[in-house]
């Protein structure tokens, strides 16, 4: 038993609409993941900017609680640093595991519409066939219908 080309043609279409609705959340969690990047380079730069006005500091002398003070904060960022990256990776994890929903669902989307496609063929090959046969008895009948004039 074949299935009908009308529930091909409705299941092509949610597949339609499944990938891109994937290709959206792909696109997002994409987005998500430049922006955690754009932030973890920013603390990172933030930091070493720190780190050489600490040295220079620390050149000059340091009273015992601005040493505290920098050292708390250094460690302050270190932690957020390690925190975005955490992110960054989880974000990662998230992108790749979109992106192979995708790729899935596109797979699945050619492989319903090449049913379709298939289907459609089929279809047509019977109406033609069907015509071909319709065509024939038009000719039989009207070479009857000249025959028995002469």
């Amino acid at each position: 038993m074949s299935v009908p080309i009308k529930t091909i043609q409705k299941i092509n279409s949610i597949k339609k609409m499944l990938v891109r609705q994937t290709e959206w959340e792909y696109s997002e969690v994409k987005r998500s993941l430049f922006q955690a990047e754009e932030l973890l380079a920013g603390l990172e730069q933030e930091l070493q900017d720190a780190l050489d006005r600490f040295r220079d500091k620390q050149q000059e002398g340091l009273t015992p609680v601005e040493l505290l003070d920098w050292t708390g904060w250094i460690d302050t960022q270190r932690m957020k640093i390690r925190s975005q990256v955490m992110q960054c990776r989880e974000l990662e994890m998230q992108a790749e595991a979109t992106r192979l929903r995708l790729v899935e669902r596109q797979r699945e989307e050619e492989t319903w519409n090449n049913l379709k496609e298939k289907r459609l063929a089929a279809l047509n090959y019977e109406l033609q066939k069907q015509e071909q046969v319709e065509l024939d008895e038009i000719g039989m009948q009207m070479r009857r219908y000249r025959g028995i004039g002469r």
